[in-house]
């Protein structure tokens, strides 16, 4: 079974977690949450995810 994460702010910590959560075969990052527009956009590139979102309460309403 798959886990699904969310990841709440792109910034040290949040875009440490997701390089780990990467190199996991069982995980997938489904979602990144970041105000700011232009590390939000860096980090969806370097994750390799395409949902974005600038409130990540919006985040958490509309992904599974």
């Amino acid at each position: 079974m798959a886990v699904r994460f969310g990841i709440i702010g792109t910034g040290i910590m949040g875009l440490s977690l997701g390089r780990v959560v990467k190199l996991q075969a069982d995980a997938e990052i489904v979602a990144l949450a970041e105000p700011v527009p232009d590390r939000l956009e860096k980090a969806k590139k370097e994750l390799g995810v395409s949902a974005g979102y600038s409130d990540y309460r919006t985040m958490l309403e509309k992904e599974k």
